[in-house]
């Protein structure tokens, strides 16, 4: 192009260098500024989204707000309305009971509860309700047993009879009550042998949620609170996907139990205490 400006057109007449000169400097000028104009995105090129920088955060139910613990309850029974057992004991026909049912169930804990500080609620901040409904993400409700564990007496005032009101059906209590008196017999039995422990009640992420990592996120949470004063952690797993979740986190399983003959198995499982995983001795937990 610019050899085109100084040489002009063949058939034009001769031009005088100073003419010459000034043409080619004009051409370079109009170059120059095609160069520097920054360059238009295509039509059709969208802008990027913004990211999502909400991250997760944890908190236990003493350190969170009024409305936390009917979020924690909604999650458990969420994740829980497919659970074997009373799928099993109600023919699978009603989930949305088997739902309401493990919600009071999750009530009644952190109700009964003498220590708030070990339930932990995992949250997204300013995330849209999970499944349309308000739930936390992930819940755990525990408790050190036996020293804040409820008594019958405190069950009975949280809500055991709004319990087994929301039961779906005769079949459901029979489970039910089935279950809790193995439970507390297997308890009792892990007391003897390890004195004091970390006992999770309730453990369950909202359905939507769940594959996204955030139970092995909250489990990360109750794990380090248990090392750090160095007990066990003994739970109930409700299916073999749960108890696969739990192993794959240190737990062994201890034994089997089921509400009837026909019914699925439940894993009682538990974590060694931090000092017997490093292959030490070390001191027993508060006895």
């Amino acid at each position: 192009m610019l050899r085109a400006a100084v040489a002009g057109p063949a058939h034009s007449a001769p031009l005088s260098l100073q003419h010459r000169v000034d043409a080619a400097t004009k051409t370079v000028a109009h170059a120059a500024a095609g160069l520097a104009r920054p360059a238009s995105p295509p039509p059709s090129a969208a802008a990027p989204a913004a990211l999502d920088t909400a991250q997760p955060a944890i908190l236990t139910l003493k350190e969170s707000d009024a409305g936390a613990l009917d979020r924690a309850s909604v999650c458990f029974g969420r994740s829980m309305q497919t659970d074997p057992t009373m799928t099993y004991a109600t023919g699978g026909r009603c989930p949305q009971r088997v739902a309401a049912l493990f919600t009071q169930v999750a009530a009644m804990c952190m109700r009964g509860a003498r220590d708030r500080a070990t339930t932990w609620l995992l949250e997204t901040p300013g995330q849209q309700p999970s499944g349309g409904s308000d739930s936390a993400d992930s819940v755990c409700i525990a408790c050190e047993y036996p020293s804040a564990y409820p008594s019958d007496w405190e069950l009975l005032r949280a809500g055991l009879l709004r319990v087994l009101l929301a039961c779906p059906g005769w079949g459901a209590v029979r489970a039910l009550l089935s279950l809790l008196s193995q439970f507390e017999t297997a308890k009792a039995q892990f007391k003897k042998e390890n004195h004091t422990f970390l006992y999770i009640a309730c453990y369950g992420t909202a359905p939507e949620l769940q594959g996204r990592g955030l139970g092995s996120q909250l489990m990360q949470r109750v794990l380090q609170h248990a090392d750090a004063k160095n007990l066990p952690v003994y739970l109930e797993a409700s299916s073999a996907a749960s108890a696969a979740f739990y192993r794959r986190h240190g737990f062994l399983d201890i034994k089997q139990v089921r509400a009837d003959p026909g019914a699925p198995d439940i894993y009682i499982m538990a974590r060694p205490r931090a000092a017997q995983q490093q292959g030490q001795e070390g001191p027993q937990g508060p006895q």
